[in-house]
């Protein structure tokens, strides 16, 4: 996966868009609801692209979780460093990663969710 999804600020924008139909939004409450994340977890969104997924989780882990988003896109690394935080939410980092190779050590996680990223990943 690394390299592959680098796109420009523009595609980037165009895919953001997106991210606010109905469809998208819908399936990002089917997500949290069944992940049953809980209050202090620490979470990994894989392929986190422009942050929603992220920062939604990252309200309900609260203050005292953590969030880790990786993606391999810089433009969708900065849409994502641009979300709004909201006050009492878990810390919310945003770096390059991949499938192949993520930027964490083993076992720093308590849960790890890839939402619309394994039609990316090689076989």
């Amino acid at each position: 996966m690394t390299g592959m999804l680098d796109y420009d600020a523009a595609t980037s924008r165009r895919i953001e868009q997106t991210y606010t139909t109905r469809d998208v939004v819908e399936q990002r409450e089917h997500v949290l609801a069944a992940l049953a994340l809980q209050r202090g977890e620490r979470v990994l969104d894989i392929g986190s692209g422009p942050g929603f997924l992220a920062v939604q989780m990252a309200a309900v882990v609260g203050a005292d979780g953590h969030v880790d988003g990786i993606d391999p896109s810089e433009s969708m690394l900065s849409l994502a460093a641009a979300r709004d935080l909201r006050v009492g939410a878990a810390p919310v980092v945003f770096r390059r990663g991949d499938t192949e190779s993520i930027p964490l050590p083993d076992a720093s996680v308590d849960v790890a969710v890839a939402t619309q990223v394994l039609e990316y990943v090689a076989d």
